[in-house]
């Protein structure tokens, strides 16, 4: 026999299971990670090894979804588990391994039984809150003005809606001003659960209402940020920062750039940094000085409690002094001084600032002198006058006049320095003598030479009236008191001051190239190298009516530089005794002789009587050595007319020459020599006795060396 042997297979049948899901917490936070325990037998497919499967798990509220692997616990046990990280921050993306949740949001998780479509599970659980503390920096320790506060705090447990960026409040508060504001902090992102604001501006300027954005706030104030969490009121933080004084260039100035005798001065200095206490009207100093040693402290104000702007509280005024007390609240100065102000910030004195002021006076254009004869002495009553030949007010009580020196007398003076009251200040001269005094006034350290005649005994007062030194000649007036009323104004311009009347400047200068067509005649402002121009507009005003025509005679003086005393006029070659002095016939635009004219050859000055005024100018020739250029005018000589005629005036002849003049029928009449260093002679229409000639025709002969001039000139009485 044989051994038959048999088997048999048998199927193994699975049998479903229903599944199960559970979650290890009732609820979470989060911050929490859920751990997931699924159970169902039928998934327990290979009994020698661990199974495994997919879980999906999803938020109901941020939509954000994962899945979980989750492993069987043995080979054989048919339970499955795995975990999830909760988080709140950040952002939601899908399959990141992290569930994106808020509070109040739910964890869902869905199983679904692959091998068996009937078989799934749901469970969910709620997310609830959780307290976390805060923490805040602010963005710097000290600020400025120029500085925002950035706040930043970061509460996660704020982060109360995910998918939006949430909000907090916090308030910041300073002590000395009372000021408050709500500032409002945004989440930075997402989900960040750190909250910032963009800036809060502080200023110790602007700002003073309570939430209006600003916080007003002083130097060295200290403020308090403070969080508070308003649901877990437990969780607070605070911090602390200090506004400092913002760097700032000063400035200073005054009010004026130049002061008058008397003005007060005020003073403004700008230092926002200075603004030390925005609830008061804070104070700085600044320093006066003048170079007469002295020096006044100014306390200056605040315009505002917030300006960083400060006025001189006090005003100290100009004294004309050359010395005086500091401190004594005027500035003593004397004209043409700068003054100084300086401002130094006490807390940083690198920071200075000045600016400079000058005191000057209203510009005195003239000096009127009248001279008033007494029994024995002589009183000079001096008058500044301005350019319109006025009184000059803001010299009143203020400003002394003194003589710096004077000559030409033999007494003195009582006093040299007087201060000026209702617009003149008073001399007395300890004599009444004849003659002309030379006196240099000063006021301040600027000098008026003037010429003053004092009356011989029964000679009635003088006044004169001269310019201030300028363009190299000196113009003076000599009135007799009494012809013009006390109200009558007087002046006497320099070419520099009729320059600024371009018509009259242009017919001065047509008017003398018209003059300068006469042989060997040249105009001093011509020729001089020096820059003299001796045009002189003198003008006499009654009841604001110029007088042109005089009721009386006057004198005017001309002054000319001859430093050297060699006869020659600095800076030309025109001999001084060959001056001449010509008026401005403005309606015929040319220059006329005035014939009535006397030289000053030591004190270099010349002087002609006139009942006219107008421009007057000088003119001369250079020395003459022959006959050439002889000129002879007015020819006729009409003396008895209203022409002016005063004498025959023969020019341009060398010194030393002999003039004779004979009747038509060969009788001596007259006869001169030139004198030395003159080169003209002048012949009155008298005989050798005196007597006044006939009208009739006269021959002159002239002669020189080897050269011989003969001419006719008619006399018409």
């Amino acid at each position: 026999g044989t051994t038959e042997t048999k088997s048999a297979a048998a199927t193994t049948v699975r049998r479903s299971t229903v599944s199960t899901l559970i979650f290890d917490q009732p609820n979470y936070r989060s911050a929490d990670t859920v751990i997931i325990t699924t159970t169902d037998l039928d998934r327990n497919r290979k009994p020698r090894s661990k199974d495994t499967f997919i879980l999906t798990v999803s938020s109901n509220v941020t939509l954000d979804s994962e899945t979980i692997i989750l492993n069987e616990t043995t080979e054989t046990s048919g339970i499955f588990d795995g975990s999830i990280p909760l988080t709140r921050t950040g952002s939601m993306t899908q399959g990141d391994g992290t569930l994106l949740v808020q509070p109040g949001d739910s964890v869902i998780a869905f199983y679904n039984d692959s091998y068996d479509s009937t078989d799934s599970t749901y469970l969910d659980v709620a997310i609830v809150s959780d307290s976390t503390y805060s923490t805040m920096t602010l963005n710097r320790d000290t600020y400025r003005a120029s500085n925002l506060l950035i706040i930043t705090i970061r509460d996660l447990d704020k982060n109360i809606r995910a998918l939006i960026q949430d909000t907090i409040e916090v308030s910041v508060t300073t002590s000395r001003t009372n000021d408050a504001e709500t500032v409002v902090l945004t989440e930075t992102a997402l989900a960040s659960g750190i909250f910032t604001n963009s800036g809060l501006r502080l200023s110790d300027t602007i700002g003073i209402n309570v939430n209006d954005g600003i916080l007003f706030i002083g130097a060295d104030d200290t403020f308090i940020v403070r969080y508070e969490d308003p649901i877990y009121q437990v969780d607070s933080s605070s911090a602390t920062g200090t506004f400092v004084k913002t760097p700032s260039a000063s400035s200073v100035t005054a009010d004026k750039v130049s002061y008058l005798p008397g003005e007060f001065v005020t003073v403004t200095a700008v230092d926002i940094e200075r603004n030390l206490d925005p609830l008061i009207k804070d104070t700085v100093i600044v320093t006066i000085t003048s170079p007469r040693n002295d020096t006044e402290i100014l306390t200056c104000l605040e315009t505002t409690e917030t300006s960083g702007i400060f006025v001189s509280t006090t005003s100290p005024g100009f004294e004309i002094i050359s010395g005086g007390l500091p401190g004594d609240g005027r500035i003593q100065a004397l004209i043409s001084d700068v003054i100084y102000a300086r401002y130094t910030d006490p807390d940083d004195t690198s920071d200075q600032s000045f600016d400079t002021a000058q005191l000057l006076i209203a510009s005195i254009y003239q000096i009127k002198v009248t001279a008033v004869p007494y029994t024995d002495t002589t009183e000079l009553i001096v008058m500044p006058l301005d350019e319109s030949g006025d009184s000059i007010p803001t010299l009143e009580g203020l400003v002394p006049i003194q003589i710096a020196s004077w000559s030409g007398g033999t007494g003195n003076f009582q006093t040299t320095s007087e201060t000026v009251v209702q617009n003149k200040a008073h001399f007395v001269y300890s004599k009444r003598e004849d003659v002309t005094l030379e006196i240099v006034f000063q006021v301040s350290d600027d000098t008026y030479p003037a010429l003053v005649i004092i009356p011989a005994p029964g000679v009635n007062a003088v006044i004169t009236v001269s310019d201030i030194p300028r363009d190299g000649s000196i113009g003076t007036m000599m009135i007799p008191y009494g012809l013009f009323s006390d109200s009558a104004l007087y002046s006497v311009a320099n070419r520099t001051q009729i320059d600024e009347s371009g018509t009259i400047s242009a017919l001065i200068n047509f008017a003398g190239a018209e003059l300068q067509r006469i042989p060997n005649v040249r105009l001093l402002s011509s020729v001089s190298n020096s820059g003299l121009r001796p045009e002189h507009r003198f003008l006499i005003k009654v009841n604001g009516v110029e007088q042109h025509l005089l009721p009386g005679d006057i004198t005017l003086i001309f002054t000319y530089p001859d430093s050297d005393s060699d006869g020659v006029v600095d800076g030309t070659n025109i001999e001084e005794l060959n001056l001449r002095v010509y008026r401005l016939d403005e309606n015929l635009g040319r220059f006329e002789l005035e014939p009535d004219v006397t030289i000053d050859n030591v004190n270099n000055r010349i002087s002609v009587r006139v009942n006219h005024l107008t421009i007057f100018t000088l003119a001369g020739g250079a020395s003459v050595t022959n006959l050439d250029r002889l000129n002879v005018y007015p020819n006729p000589f009409e003396p008895n007319s209203n022409l002016g005629h005063l004498y025959v005036t023969f020019d341009n002849v060398p010194s030393g020459a002999k003039l004779r003049i004979f009747t038509a029928g060969g009788r001596l009449v007259d006869e001169a020599v030139v004198p030395s260093g003159a080169n003209t002679l002048r012949w009155n229409g008298t005989n050798r006795s005196g007597f006044k000639v006939a009208s009739g025709v006269y021959v002159y002969v002239i002669e020189h060396n080897n050269q011989r001039k003969v001419g006719k000139v008619v006399v018409v009485r």
